[in-house]
């Protein structure tokens, strides 16, 4: 089972929190030697021939933005730690759940996928095609034309009704209006969120076996299994 901790613990994590940490240090480091030159250089100045104060004052500036800077740096490290970390607890609500992805491609699972469309305007004619790995439609569905998400469940076969192998496959909707206008329209598929990973700081799903942004989920329900 996927949990908030094990994702904290991914590669990526932890190549941003060893990234953060030699920033950290850096900074820190330089904080330090600018306090060991100025120390050094007050404790060797002649006493007779002091520093200039507008020379003394403008090191103390100096002194004073380097460690705005370190503490500054920090803040901002422990600001993103837990915006991640509140993404991740976000996210993790979607593992086990079915949601509807709004994509153009689609995984074909055991020889069935869930699909859906919505077309803007009023079509008169829509067609649903799939397209293989090489561009090649290898079936087409006729569309309803209502408005509003309309459902497609997609047996696996092809328009000659072989079975087709399981694998990622493409959506394109041709959609007209009656003076055969093409108007805009999405699609996209439904699908189980097993894993969530943690990708350069953004929460992506995994939906039957594709990565998905969470931006790209319009809709979130129970599994069948879990509907009472």
């Amino acid at each position: 089972m996927t949990s908030v901790d094990s994702l904290t613990n991914t590669p990526v994590a932890s190549a941003t929190t060893q990234a953060t940490t030699q920033k950290d240090n850096s900074i820190a480091g330089d904080f330090d030697r600018f306090l060991l030159l100025l120390t050094t250089q007050l404790q060797n100045q002649d006493p007779m021939s002091p520093m200039d104060a507008t020379q003394f004052t403008t090191q103390l500036v100096q002194f004073s933005q380097v460690e705005q800077s370190v503490n500054m740096n920090k803040y901002l490290s422990d600001l993103v730690d837990l915006q991640i970390s509140d993404q991740m607890q976000s996210a993790f609500g979607y593992v086990g759940q079915t949601v509807d992805v709004l994509s153009d491609e689609v995984p074909l699972q055991d020889g069935e996928a869930d699909l859906f469309y919505a077309v803007s305007g009023k079509p008169t004619a829509v067609a649903l095609q799939i397209l293989d790995a090489n561009g090649k439609t290898v079936r087409t569905i006729a569309g309803t034309t209502d408005t509003g998400i309309q459902r497609v469940e997609w047996d696996g076969r092809d328009s000659s009704g072989n079975t087709l192998k399981d694998g990622t496959y493409t959506l394109k909707l041709i959609a007209e209006d009656g003076d055969g206008a093409t108007l805009p329209a999405q699609t996209g598929y439904t699908g189980g969120v097993s894993e969530v990973t943690n990708v350069n700081s953004q929460m992506q799903l995994n939906v039957n076996g594709l990565q998905i942004p969470m931006t790209e989920i319009v809709a979130v329900r129970k599994t069948a299994a879990e509907d009472v």
